[in-house]
């Protein structure tokens, strides 16, 4: 069961401004909020701003009896403040509306780009056919969002170990090293943007001045060839 601190600065993400579990002094350090909330910074990446200090997002306000917490922008803004906006032509729906937490942690996490669980299963969560039951939809990292949401994302179709099978039959999805990317996993990244494109079905840039396909094929190609 959530305890009632962790609850409490979840919903800090949610709303304008949300009471802390415990009263705090009016001149105390934000520095020690790591001291019960040390899962903040637990992972192989570390949000800077977290880093930096809970200040750099939250403001801490205390009177005589309680203390309160909230973000000091809106959730939807809150990302932009330091992160400078993506303006090409095609838009994920999340990066949107602005739900940059839906697939962020905003705090740490074990992914690259601070993702809640690997691109593969980040992406497929939503994009991959699956029965659903109830008002809403679980995800990843607890997170869920409403049943007509889930039904509106474009579905793909793979095979059961979901390595292959898009964008046609027994085209890999994942496995091995993405062509383009050295050191990176192949996979949904490979061939689309997160966040925006400026191609359709965010297809990366690449699909803007070649061909993509005969470009990684021929990668692929050469790197067999290599003794």
């Amino acid at each position: 069961m959530m305890s009632l601190a962790s609850l409490a600065f979840l919903l800090v993400l949610q709303v304008s401004e949300v009471q802390h579990p415990v009263p705090l002094p009016a001149d105390f350090d934000p520095a020690g909020c790591v001291d019960c909330h040390a899962a903040k910074k637990e992972g192989k990446q570390v949000h800077a701003a977290v880093e930096t200090g809970c200040t750099s997002c939250h403001t801490v306000r205390s009177d005589d009896t309680a203390t309160f917490v909230a973000l000091q922008a809106p959730p939807a803004e809150m990302c932009g403040t330091c992160h400078a906006p993506q303006t090409d032509e095609v838009v994920h729906e999340p990066y949107r509306q602005g739900d940059c937490i839906l697939c962020h942690d905003p705090h740490a996490s074990e992914h690259p780009a601070l993702v809640r669980t690997s691109p593969q299963a980040l992406c497929t969560a939503c994009h991959l056919a699956r029965r659903t039951e109830g008002a809403t939809v679980p995800l990843f990292g607890g997170r869920e969002i409403p049943v007509e949401t889930f039904r509106k994302f474009p579905k793909i179709a793979l095979d059961r170990a979901q390595r292959t099978g898009h964008p046609y039959l027994g085209h890999p999805v994942s496995n091995g090293e993405d062509p383009f990317r050295k050191g990176q996993p192949y996979s949904c990244l490979s061939c689309h943007a997160p966040h925006a494109a400026p191609v359709a079905k965010l297809l990366r840039e690449e699909w803007k001045s070649l061909d993509v396909c005969d470009r990684c094929h021929t990668e692929m190609r050469n790197r067999r060839a290599q003794p």
